[in-house]
């Protein structure tokens, strides 16, 4: 994508919520160098395709398609199935409905005893989390709801946590972008949604 440029989206996808944009533009920011983006009929600048460009045409356009998306997503899940011990939501940070989500998929199941399950948030939607109880099954379950930082800072990734790590799964495609130029190369990189992740943090392994 050329410098500076200002990506506008367009198609047949239905109206995503704020949670689905808020993980779309994160990553489109870390791989793209995309500091704004406009979606046809959804942000206010944009109410028509014309508008978006100021009635101007656009510099460029690019139609994805099923195969580059797929081939997008081998580039930060290498492998159909494997060895996992460092699982990861959220970052950029879970909203409290995603939180919900999660401890109502993971309640009543036990994570791997050799998996670091993380769960990343902002102190106020933690807070709201720890009075509705969703962070109490999360830690019944053997993960950890932090805040104040992400799994790249001090709190959720440093030299000690990774030793003997050989597989980590998140479902932030911006952390597994981050991650692929972060850790040694023989740790294998995993993204998929977050019912994938937890499956993965109570197996211990990703995929069958």
């Amino acid at each position: 994508m050329p410098p500076l440029s200002v990506p506008v989206l367009t198609g047949d996808f239905a109206r995503p919520d704020i949670d689905r944009l808020k993980q779309c533009f994160a990553a489109m920011a870390t791989s793209g160098d995309t500091e704004l983006c406009h979606v046809v009929g959804l942000t206010p600048e944009a109410p028509t395709l014309q508008a978006a460009f100021g009635n101007k045409a656009p510099e460029w356009s690019i139609e994805l398609s099923d195969e580059m998306i797929a081939k997008a997503k081998q580039n930060i899940c290498q492998k159909p199935y494997g060895p996992v011990d460092f699982v990861s939501l959220g970052c950029p940070h879970y909203s409290i409905d995603e939180i919900r989500m999660a401890a109502d998929y993971i309640r009543g199941k036990k994570v791997s005893d050799n998996v670091n399950f993380q769960v990343w948030t902002s102190y106020p939607v933690k807070h709201i989390a720890d009075v509705c109880g969703y962070t109490e099954v999360i830690r019944r379950s053997g993960g950890e709801i932090y805040t104040r930082d992400c799994p790249l800072g001090p709190l959720g990734f440093n030299d000690h946590l990774i030793r003997g790590v050989s597989g980590m799964a998140f479902d932030s495609a911006k952390q597994a972008h981050y991650m692929l130029s972060t850790v040694p190369s023989d740790i294998t990189m995993y993204y998929g949604t977050p019912f994938e992740c937890i499956d993965a943090a109570v197996r211990g392994r990703w995929g069958a």
